[in-house]
């Protein structure tokens, strides 16, 4: 309580994203800052001579009493008014020359398409006099801004005092109009926190725009995403040799690798030794990927939209050494599993060691994945959809020589699509510390018979269901207080299994359209609260206040809620 910051957020890779401010500290910095800084509201002038300047939203921004010679931040939130901000920013010629202190320009989520003459020398692109002129620009942030969506200005390697870059675009010349290439990174050498280079699409010359990067040198970038144009079609592996152009600095933390049109990654991504969390999204053309699950510190991995991936490659892998926390696979329909590197069979069968620290697992549209290491202690959450069943059976039927059952300690599971049937007949019996549960899409309830009665579930939702909701030997969970049936259009009644619940407290029915009549029972609930029936044309009237043919089984209830 004495520090100057609390309530720390840290992201997945360890780092401070934002804290809070006891407010007698707020009001002693605000003191002492005096005018230094300055929020700029409607109706105000600036007073003073600040150095860091920040415009409410939707506020005509002025700096027509600020001395520009001082200014060092300037923070338009709103961004609507930018061109009549600049128009009032440049009215004098030297204007731009007088902000040579300028050290945070933030113009993310603009909806400008063009810069003040005064600045800039075409319709998308600043004048090199300009960036030149901005030497001690540390920040400057362009998320989202229309100005910059088409090139960066050609001569941006002159702010090499610039610590925050938050996207570089690859261009194309365009007439006498020059982009800048991937070279102008090359001496911008204290980049810090990420950085996202966006259209490597459009590098023409390989060798000649990659090879001064130097992004192995930038040893305080701890985030990189790099970047293709969706749609991107395969050519002659140049993508591939740019790719493995790109090596970071081994010191990188999270690394995002977004429709690399190549059929193989660069062979540097399994020597990032601190890397925390990678991701693959729409790399429909990558087929295998190098050995990750050794990376020491690696505990976060999504592959997504990878349609012609067929293997994960790993060496030997000793009990327990990987790292990996949270695991997503999805739409990745030619994924077999894991198969290990130079192996001659692709057949062959090798006892794979478990995920000793997985604690999320999410696998979605991957039918032909059967083979992957066991995931037996997850604890936050598992999610199945469409996809083979084969790895949480082998989960499930373990090999013996862990003291805890599979599963044991699952939290939250979700399964979609699935072929349970194919499952073991109790295989939800470990399920002890389970508190939600989603079945959507599967051939029948049977196995939640087999829920353990000691099961914490608070929480179920049964979706895209048959006309059979059968499960007459469900054990009374005495925890569960959240019921949800939703989307089981060939269901004509609800089963009484539902009124078995003593701490039930919501119960949703949502778009079951043809069931008639809610059942008996429902008015022996006694600490059910809120019930809440949307699109379910027959029920509407049946449950309307005082009038509805089933009003005197809900009638206790305190919130009801009817929505066609």
């Amino acid at each position: 309580m004495k520090s100057f910051f609390q309530d720390l957020e840290v992201n997945k890779t360890g780092d401070i994203v934002c804290f809070k401010m006891h407010d007698l500290m707020h009001d002693l910095a605000r003191s002492i800052a005096g005018t230094d800084c300055c929020l700029h509201c409607e109706g105000e002038t600036i007073s003073g001579k600040p150095m860091h300047i920040s415009f409410e939203a939707n506020v005509i921004p002025s700096l027509d009493l600020a001395d520009v010679n001082k200014v060092r931040t300037i923070l338009w939130p709103g961004k609507q008014n930018w061109k009549l901000a600049m128009a009032r920013l440049v009215k004098e010629p030297q204007a731009i020359s007088n902000l040579k202190r300028l050290r945070v320009l933030d113009l993310s989520m603009s909806s400008i398409t063009e810069l003040p003459k005064s600045i800039a020398c075409g319709r998308l692109e600043f004048s090199i006099d300009a960036i030149t002129k901005l030497i001690n620009l540390r920040h400057l942030m362009i998320d989202s801004c229309k100005a910059f969506q088409g090139m960066m200005p050609f001569g941006l390697g002159k702010l090499t005092s610039l610590h925050y870059l938050s996207t570089f675009r690859v261009g194309h010349d365009d007439g006498d109009r020059k982009s800048a290439k991937l070279n102008e990174l090359k001496e911008i050498n204290d980049l810090r926190h990420e950085l996202c280079i966006k259209n490597l699409d459009r590098v023409r010359d390989v060798e000649e725009e990659a090879k001064d990067v130097n992004l192995r040198g930038k040893e305080h970038l701890w985030s990189l995403d790099l970047s293709w144009t969706p749609g991107t079609k395969k050519d002659n592996d140049t993508d591939s040799v740019l790719l493995e152009m790109l090596c970071p600095n081994k010191n990188l933390k999270q690394l995002s690798l977004d429709y690399f049109p190549g059929v193989r990654v660069a062979s540097w991504f399994s020597s990032l030794t601190n890397i925390v969390q990678m991701t693959f999204f729409g790399c429909v053309n990558c087929q295998r990927l190098p050995p990750l699950e050794q990376l020491p510190s690696l505990k976060y991995l999504s592959m997504n939209g990878m349609d012609s991936l067929q293997y994960i490659e790993y060496d030997e892998i000793p009990t327990g050494t990987s790292m990996l926390e949270d695991l997503n696979i999805y739409n990745c329909p030619n994924l077999k599993g894991w198969k290990k590197r130079m192996l001659a069979n692709e057949d062959d069968v090798i006892e794979l060691p478990p995920f000793p620290r997985l604690s999320l697992l999410t696998i979605r549209r991957c039918r032909n994945l059967t083979r992957m290491p066991k995931f037996p202690h997850l604890v936050e959450e598992l999610v199945l959809g469409s996809c083979s069943v084969e790895p949480l059976i082998e989960t499930i039927l373990g090999d013996g020589s862990s003291s805890t059952a599979p599963l044991s300690a699952l939290k939250y599971m979700r399964i979609h699509d699935i072929q349970t049937e194919a499952l073991p007949e109790d295989w939800m019996q470990n399920l002890t510390c389970l508190q939600r549960l989603e079945v959507v899409g599967i051939p029948s309830l049977q196995h939640m018979q087999h829920l353990p009665h000691e099961a914490s579930l608070q929480e179920l939702l049964i979706r895209e269901m048959g006309d059979n909701l059968d499960c007459q030997f469900l054990p009374c969970i005495d925890s569960l207080q959240t019921l949800t049936i939703s989307h089981c259009n060939n269901l004509e009644e609800l089963p009484q299994w539902i009124c078995s619940f003593p701490q039930l407290r919501l119960l949703y029915i949502h778009y079951c359209r043809r069931i008639g009549l809610l059942p008996e029972a429902i008015s022996s609930l006694p600490n059910l609260y809120t019930l809440e029936i949307v699109g379910c044309p027959l029920l509407h009237g049946r449950c309307n206040k005082e009038t509805g043919a089933d009003w005197h089984k809900i009638a206790h209830i305190s919130l009801i809620s009817l929505n066609d």
